[in-house]
């Protein structure tokens, strides 16, 4: 026991003399002390925010765009949409997150139909993946003044674009109908003037997540006052889009949107025309706008008609008078069509169709069918008719024989079409288009040809047939 205590109090006593050696400075010879910083707290998991992984997360459904930008703690909820735009702008979003979601963050958000923000809350389920959020899923935004519990909910998942920082070389490349000007110049200043005639101007900057925080000035019009917001731009599905959406100190709202692709409403715009694209829908039913015409077959489920329009007064519908046989009579009607146009590259139409009989069709969820499943010409052999390479048409169709017939004109694949059939009760001229595309069970060539007789149409040509 003895030698145990005695051996502790050489231990302590060296070490009392090492501590005072150190303290005396005078000796050259001594080791200089070494400090020792106490240990960092390793942070419990809950203290640790995962990170964006972008400042944009986007979503597709239908033709419409989704998105969440980020810009530091403030989260902006957008989706333009052709019948309005429902928006919303949250704030504080980091002190919201817990166990890998974003839990009624508070803020202000619009409907479609509204005309003024209202207060309400944002929560999201995030995809985490080594602290980064990948994706979001689950949006919900919620009101939270007023009676009634309205709720949005979105379960479709945003995923991460990469935001585009050059965006001052890119004036030459928007498709802007909706503005008589537009520039951002090299110093990232911004100057516009939109459809209403509104001035736009003020400078952006550029932040670590590469979004834009944006201060605008709107002047000489309605909307006239100083805002507050982000701006973004990305590529999406092939299409390059710059975006904004900012408020003013009362929560009153701005948007702007540019891309590189000319849509149909566009295309109204700037030329008074669709532009010619092939649509097909289910059971058979396509329609095909080249010109100023749109050609419409109703498949297993319509009719055929054929629409003449004018350069449109507005571009977000289209009205045209047309005429065409019914389905499943085949009855010469006379018909009108009004249809909204496109705004977006994946918008899905639908339209309704009024017959001079007080019937009425109906049609939705045609999408235009991709260039690249077009084929550049209809040259070839179908069936029994035979299309050269100069366009020349014979052989037979529909049990009549083709004795003379041409192809020509060929605008993104779409080709004008004339036939002259005989030997066959369906005997005459018939005038319309063709175009060829790779269907499900191998190359086809889709026809929209009709004959007129007094100023009336009374037969029609239309279906599809396939490559011998």
């Amino acid at each position: 026991m003895l030698k145990k205590n005695l051996a502790l109090s050489v231990v302590y006593a060296l070490t009392l003399a090492g501590l005072t050696a150190c303290g005396g400075g005078s000796d050259s010879g001594t080791e200089a002390p070494v400090a020792v910083s106490p240990p960092t707290p390793t942070p419990t998991p809950e203290d640790v925010l995962p990170e964006f992984a972008s400042a944009t997360y986007v979503r597709e459904n239908m033709g419409q765009l989704t998105e969440v930008v980020l810009l530091g703690e403030d989260l902006y909820y957008v989706s333009f949409s052709e019948e309005g735009n429902l928006l919303g702008h949250f704030t504080q979003i980091n002190e919201h997150i817990v166990d890998g979601k974003i839990v009624e963050a508070a803020g202000f958000y619009k409907m479609f139909v509204d005309t003024a923000l209202k207060a309400g809350q944002f929560s999201a389920e995030l995809t985490v993946s080594n602290n980064i959020v990948d994706s979001m899923t689950s949006l919900t935004l919620e009101s939270t003044s007023g009676p009634g519990s309205e709720m949005v909910i979105s379960g479709g998942i945003l995923r991460t674009v990469i935001n585009i920082v050059d965006i001052s070389a890119m004036n030459d490349d928007w498709v802007a109908a909706d503005f008589s000007e537009f520039n951002i110049d090299a110093g990232l200043n911004l100057t516009a003037v939109d459809k209403d005639n509104c001035k736009i101007s003020g400078p952006l900057t550029l932040q670590d997540n590469n979004v834009f925080a944006a201060s605008l000035s709107y002047s000489e019009c309605d909307a006239a006052g100083q805002y507050e917001g982000v701006l973004w731009s990305y590529s999406f599905d092939g299409v390059t889009y710059l975006k904004w959406f900012a408020l003013d100190n009362e929560n009153n709202t701005v948007t702007g949107l540019l891309d590189d692709f000319t849509s149909q409403q566009d295309s109204l715009a700037l030329t008074g025309e669709l532009q010619p694209v092939f649509y097909a829908g289910s059971l058979g039913s396509t329609l095909i706008s080249k010109g100023n015409k749109v050609y419409y077959n109703g498949g297993d489920v319509g009719g055929q008609y054929v629409f003449t329009y004018p350069a449109p007064a507005t571009v977000s519908v289209l009205e045209a008078e047309g005429e065409g046989l019914t389905w499943p009579t085949n009855t010469a009607v006379g018909a009108s069509l009004t249809m909204p146009v496109p705004k977006s590259k994946n918008h899905r139409l639908s339209g309704e169709i009024l017959l001079s009989n007080d019937n009425e069709e109906s049609f939705s969820g045609l999408q235009a069918v991709a260039q690249s499943s077009l084929l550049a010409t209809v040259t070839g052999s179908w069936d029994e008719m035979i299309i050269a390479e100069d366009g020349t048409v014979s052989g037979n169709i529909a049990g009549c024989v083709i004795s003379s017939g041409a192809v020509t004109n060929y605008v993104a694949s779409i080709a004008d079409m004339q036939l002259t059939l005989t030997g066959c009760g369906s005997a005459g001229d018939f005038t319309g288009v063709a175009v060829g595309a790779i269907a499900s069970n191998g190359e086809a060539i889709f026809l929209n040809l009709f004959r007129e007789s007094g100023g009336s149409v009374v037969n029609n040509i239309n279906g599809s047939l396939l490559r011998d």
